[in-house]
């Protein structure tokens, strides 16, 4: 097929640039696969020309798109499209394994091993956290399938940051205060266990909701990339 047959519009063409260029960077693929790849995209992106349909909302961000080429099995879901209980159960164990180890390894290396965080701040910070952080990026980051998403207020964002800081930061001194039957300090090695149960449970939750390569916190990257794909659906 002649260069003419597959014309795209400049915003599509700047998509498959930037596609193809990320899917060279791989050592996944080698010159022919690429091209193929590319050469399917344009096909896709010409036909769809027609009705509207742009790159971004066919496949979302060139790096949504590099990243499932690369791997079929990549779940391009938005952040929208996941529940809460996903999102909140992913951050929270992620918070969980880092504070758990840290606590546990910082109670082994110390001379006095009675000293120490309490089990239920260990456990209900993360909890906390995660609520509120998936709370607040689903309420800041619009859908970008959404055609007419509603627009947030700027005020709105400066009061309910700090609002949120403020709130978690009197919960975990009240976490603190607790008497100690009621926020007992374990030994550091049954921290390390927890930490380690909880990056487990992380990871048996990214695979059951088909989430891949989102980094430490899933939620901040699939924010940012419905943030990517709102701005490529204005430009």
């Amino acid at each position: 097929m002649s260069n003419q047959e597959h014309e795209l519009t400049k915003k599509n063409e700047a998509f498959v640039f930037q596609l193809g260029k990320l899917l060279g960077q791989s050592d996944k693929l080698d010159g022919d696969q690429v091209d193929d790849i590319i050469a399917e995209v344009r096909t896709k992106l010409y036909e769809n020309q027609s009705t509207g349909r742009t790159a971004a909302q066919i496949y979302g961000t060139p790096s949504l798109a590099a990243n499932h080429f690369l791997d079929p099995k990549q779940n391009a879901k938005t952040m929208q499209e996941y529940s809460n209980w996903t999102l909140t159960l992913d951050t929270a164990m992620a918070f969980l394994t880092f504070i758990a180890l840290y606590v546990g390894a910082t109670m082994l290396l110390s001379k006095n091993s009675n000293t120490g965080i309490g089990i239920t701040f260990v456990l209900a910070m993360p909890f906390l956290i995660a609520f509120m952080y998936v709370a607040l990026m689903r309420r800041l980051v619009p859908d970008p399938k959404n055609p007419n998403p509603k627009p947030i207020k700027r005020w709105v964002a400066w009061l309910t940051i700090p609002g949120i800081t403020i709130f978690m930061l009197a919960i975990s001194v009240l976490l603190v205060l607790l008497p100690h039957f009621l926020n007992p300090v374990l030994p550091g090695w049954l921290y390390i266990v927890i930490g380690v149960l909880a990056f487990v449970i992380l990871r048996w939750n990214r695979g059951q909701a088909g989430m891949h390569n989102v980094g430490i916190l899933a939620v901040s990257k699939l924010a940012q990339q419905s943030r990517e794909q709102m701005q490529n659906n204005k430009d």
